[in-house]
């Protein structure tokens, strides 16, 4: 139900009214929470049942010490508790989420489960956003209870109905989703998850039918990556393009991990230059000025607050708690909220992941490992112009199936 969860939000809150009944729009926006908060309480009757408590490696001793470093500097900084909720709710919920499944230990059988909830679940997200692009029409969307504005955002209120392209009249494609960029996102996660599923679940049928399905969920998923016209997300879908074909056709083989990243830097570097210069409508002199102006004053922001700033003063949470300060880029959120220190802890966190899912790639079942890491550093690399991990959709479902391949049974 993720992928829906904004429409969703939009229809109940301000088609139906529900945010105007006391409490209710609370329970609406926060099912996910709840949902996770039910899982941690299971966890925990786990442990006591079996009397055993969780074996922790590496990767989870970061996640503890950037989840205490955070907390810890947030006291001594003196964050207001709205602020520091709103924090840790984005920067720490999908790192919690993968601890969780990760320790829950699923079969592989349920781990495949797992990934057609997903395909399933993307797969319609997909159908519906055509239908509503399309068919429906954003400006149409008002009778949603969608705000009749265009490219705005104001807390509170409900989503706009589009977003354009600066001086065009075109609406970006949204999808399910709260805007495009979102949406974008979501689809350089599902594509590789999407291959996976026609390779190892459809060609083993030899059904020609079901093929054709697998091959259309494909190729209507890179044709939604070109309507939200999200040149981040064209980026992302360039590495895992590129990832998938060098796995498959094991191309790292010779490379050591050091050197396959400096591969993968230099093509991302070369590929980002080929697609913000590739087209007027991609190029928007307007908005790469604006995303230019933001890394800048993020990076001012970080090295006048070395030590950094606080959770919950950056990024989207910093919308609901008071100034905003918007980098445009995930690292930067947290280098502004956290410093240098939090920083360092949580890129360790994402390099020791890495070289778990790396490893499983050589390993004779490889597929899900091999779309996993493809949407993951497809999704990081989003990351580096957008704050792509605050849409749960996108953050909370990769990082529950990379914790449940790590140590699926």
């Amino acid at each position: 139900m993720l992928p829906f969860h904004a429409f969703g939000t939009v229809v109940l809150n301000y088609g139906y009214g529900l945010a105007d009944v006391f409490g209710t729009s609370i329970v609406v926006s926060m099912w996910k929470e709840t949902i996770l908060v039910v899982l941690t309480v299971l966890f925990g009757v786990k442990c006591v049942v079996e009397k055993k408590l969780p074996q922790l490696d590496r990767i989870d001793n970061l996640i503890f010490a950037y989840i205490a470093f955070g907390l810890f500097h947030a006291l001594w900084l003196r964050v207001d508790l709205s602020q520091l909720i709103w924090g840790a709710r984005y920067d720490y919920m999908f790192l919690w989420v993968f601890f969780i499944v990760r320790h829950f230990g699923f079969t592989k059988d349920q781990v495949k489960k797992l990934f057609l909830s997903v395909i399933y679940g993307g797969g319609l997200s997909v159908i519906v956003g055509y239908i509503l692009h399309y068919i429906v029409k954003p400006e149409n969307f008002t009778m949603f209870g969608f705000r009749n504005d265009w490219s705005t955002w104001y807390e509170g209120q409900s989503l706009a109905f589009c977003q354009r392209i600066e001086n065009q009249e075109l609406c970006r494609m949204s999808g399910t989703f709260a805007g495009p960029n979102q949406f974008g996102a979501y689809l350089v996660m599902l594509i590789p998850i999407l291959v996976y599923f026609r390779n190892k679940i459809i060609l083993p049928l030899k059904n020609v039918k079901k093929d054709w399905i697998s091959w259309l969920m494909v190729v209507g998923a890179f044709f939604g990556v070109y309507n939200t016209c999200s040149r981040g997300a064209m980026i992302g879908i360039l590495v895992v393009t590129l990832l998938i074909v060098a796995y498959r056709e094991n191309l790292w083989r010779h490379l050591k991990y050091k050197h396959m990243m400096y591969v993968f830097t230099g093509v991302l570097i070369l590929g980002s230059m080929a697609i913000l210069f590739a087209s007027e409508q991609l190029v928007r002199p307007e908005s790469t000025s604006e995303h230019l102006v933001a890394w800048t004053m993020g990076l001012q922001e970080m090295f006048t607050h070395p030590l950094g700033q606080g959770l919950g003063s950056a990024g989207p949470a910093s919308y609901r708690t008071g100034t905003p300060i918007i980098p445009e880029s995930w690292y930067l959120q947290v280098g502004i909220e956290l410093g240098f220190i939090g920083l360092a802890l949580f890129l360790g966190i994402l390099t020791s992941i890495l070289k778990k899912l790396h490893a499983l790639t050589q390993k004779q079942d490889s597929y899900k490992s091999i779309a996993l890491i493809s949407g993951f550093l497809g999704v990081l690399t989003v990351s580096l112009f957008l704050h792509t991990l605050e849409d749960s959709a996108v953050s909370v479902t990769l990082f529950a199936l990379i914790g449940a391949v790590l140590t699926q049974k």
